[in-house]
């Protein structure tokens, strides 16, 4: 018997345990993805650093974040996954007990960079455990997962805010959080790791079609470009176009997180009754209608919050939706969900450094502008990915064995 066969065939998973560690797992990850944003103001007074000398914390975070994603899509498909989880929490709360504490952008770049890199193995062992763990019906649970990282990104901003308030720096948020990220590490490492050894035979047996992958990672580079992007900068965009304070640039911030959360709560049910064909259409519509109420109506409040509002329903349930409708087409292993992220990661590294460099030199406009454009791309993406998928049918399921094999942790 292989050691893979061995491992599969004792021990017993705990699907609604293990979904649930996955859920605060990605809690974890939303607190750390949200960082930049709010926190830029008060990293900048910290190092005193300009917002396009700090904006290198972006392209720090982002590629840890694709380096964490390279790696871990090959780990969880030969290690056992809580494990890799557990780990990749541990080196999170490190670094963040560490970020407030450092005075120079270099030094600080490093910290934010393996919190990316944290980042990355949580995001790809989540996403492909979750599937594994609940392969009979996976769509409404990867929506799931995705609301809870909803759930943490929202909760970053309102940190913030109160660490602020109660002591005029970001010292404690950040010391909170690095508490906050073990306890996921705590919760999984007690439990079995699911294996997929069927999505693997199909992987093996020539199922999955490389054209189709690769409009699927240039996809996912896009709308994944635009959320960071807006998460990134709504902040600065508002305070630098006199359009507010900071107190409330931060809760229109949280606003947006918190559309985002409410958006993925509503695609756990809403994935029950439609098709990612449709979901995706719809998103990419709100998109585009939020980003121009906001363009045509610039410092206009209801403009800004309606459209900040709109982006983030918008775009929730756009990763998850994207990950369903790939899932439908072709077998969704470790390293094929790094390959999805790396469009992500590459696209959330990518415009919001860009805009860091256009903002002081044209103007805090660019920023609502740029993410348009970039969503107009996006959609021209979707209707390519839409006329070859056409030749891609829906990947014929197995029967399923609801009996999960697990590895030994």
């Amino acid at each position: 018997m292989s050691e893979r066969n061995r491992l599969q065939s004792t021990g017993t998973v705990r699907p609604i345990a293990s979904t649930a560690g996955y859920y605060l797992s990605f809690i974890g990850l939303g607190l750390s993805m949200a960082v930049l944003g709010p926190a830029l103001k008060g990293l900048t007074e910290q190092t005193g650093s300009t917002l396009a000398g700090i904006s290198v914390l972006f392209t720090a975070k982002s590629l840890g974040y694709l380096i964490g994603i390279f790696g871990g899509g090959h780990l969880f498909d030969r290690f056992p996954g809580h494990r890799l989880l557990a780990g990749a929490f541990v080196l999170m709360a490190a670094a963040f007990a560490l970020v407030p504490f450092v005075p120079m952008v270099s030094v600080l770049a490093g910290l934010i960079f393996l919190t990316g890199f944290a980042d990355g193995i949580v995001d790809v062992g989540g996403i492909t455990l979750v599937v594994w763990v609940n392969r009979h019906n996976p769509d409404p649970y990867q929506n799931g997962l995705h609301f809870a990282f909803g759930v943490g990104a929202f909760l970053w901003p309102i940190i913030i805010g109160w660490a602020i308030m109660r002591s005029g720096s970001i010292e404690i948020a950040f010391l909170l959080v690095a508490v906050m990220v073990l306890v996921p590490a705590l919760w999984l490492i007690r439990l079995h790791s699911p294996v997929s050894e069927h999505l693997q035979d199909e992987v093996e047996n020539g199922k999955i079609d490389p054209i189709f992958v690769g409009l699927l990672v240039l996809f996912f580079f896009t709308f994944v470009a635009a959320e960071s992007s807006f998460g990134g900068w709504i902040k600065s965009y508002v305070m630098e176009s006199g359009f507010g304070d900071e107190r409330s640039a931060t809760f229109l911030n949280s606003a947006f997180w918190g559309g985002l959360t409410l958006g993925r709560l509503a695609g756990v049910w809403i994935s029950t009754r439609y098709t990612p064909n449709v979901m995706l259409s719809a998103d990419i519509f709100g998109c585009l209608v939020s980003l121009g109420i906001m363009i045509a109506f610039p410092g206009n409040p209801t403009a800004l919050w309606i459209g900040t509002i709109g982006m983030g329903v918008s775009v929730a349930t756009m990763f998850a939706t994207g990950v369903n409708f790939a899932e439908r087409r072709m077998a969704l292993t470790g390293k094929v969900t790094s390959m999805l992220l790396v469009g992500g990661s590459i696209g959330s590294m990518t415009l919001p450094w860009l805009i860091g460099q256009l903002f002081e030199r044209i103007g805090p406009h660019v920023t609502m502008y740029a993410i348009f454009v970039n969503m107009m791309v996006s959609g021209m993406m979707f209707l390519v990915i839409m006329a070859y998928a056409r030749r891609v049918p829906e990947r014929l399921r197995k029967p399923v064995d609801k009996s999960v094999p697990v590895e030994i942790p």
